[in-house]
């Protein structure tokens, strides 16, 4: 004889009949899956999200290479701008080299011009005071010799007597052939003068050449 258990719940929930409290209840806790409009609204959203990070992405991209090409076109300003200061001051110094060359040019020029007249009118004058200032520096010599060119004898000699300090010996004046207008020579005791008006203009003038040469020169390797 067989014996077994018969699961009435079982047949009834099958048949569609009475199902009891407990697994009504545990039919009412199962987890239940999304619904059609859970589901559109969690694919809407997600497209949302996904288009939004899309376009933020896009926006700092954006702004990245914006920023590289401000900072591109910046540096090239700097640049072109460093460039034409350069050339601004390449050609003012050559504008300043080339107005220092015209300005000793014209010295030169003007030197060379007015130098001999200026020896005819003042040599003489300028030798007397060169003298008058040995004489001074030689007081109390028991000597002094002066020589200057023959053009300056006659000139020098009418006021000797007049320069020569009282109580000194009386200065002897002798011409020589070797000096030019302009030039005298004083020796006393202990002492002397060297005094020459050409020498000292030639000086001048050879300073201006030389500076006018080096100024020509530093233009044409600059050029």
């Amino acid at each position: 004889m067989k014996l077994f258990l018969r699961d009435f719940d079982a047949e009834a929930l099958a048949a569609g009949g009475f199902v009891p409290q407990q697994a009504s209840d545990a039919l009412a806790q199962a987890p239940r899956g999304p619904t059609a409009e859970e589901l559109e609204r969690l694919l809407i959203d997600t497209r949302e999200g996904a288009l939004a990070e899309g376009r933020e992405e896009g926006a700092a991209r954006a702004r990245a290479e914006a920023e590289a090409t401000q900072t591109a076109r910046i540096a090239a300003t700097l640049e072109a701008v460093r460039d034409q200061l350069s050339q601004v001051l390449a050609q003012d110094a050559a504008r300043r080299r080339a107005v220092e060359r015209d300005v000793v040019d014209m010295l030169v020029d003007i030197g060379e011009r007015i130098a001999p007249e200026f020896l005819a009118a003042y040599s003489a004058d300028l030798a007397r005071a060169r003298i008058r200032d040995g004489l001074r520096m030689a007081g109390g010599s028991p000597y002094l010799n002066i020589r200057v060119s023959p053009g300056l004898e006659q000139v020098i000699g009418a006021d000797l007597a007049g320069l020569a300090q009282g109580g000194d010996a009386q200065p002897r004046l002798c011409a020589d052939p070797a000096l030019q207008d302009g030039e005298a020579r004083l020796d006393w005791e202990n002492g002397g003068l060297d005094y020459s008006l050409d020498r000292a203009c030639d000086t001048v003038l050879s300073a201006f050449r030389e500076a006018a040469a080096k100024l020509n020169d530093d233009q044409g390797k600059v050029g």
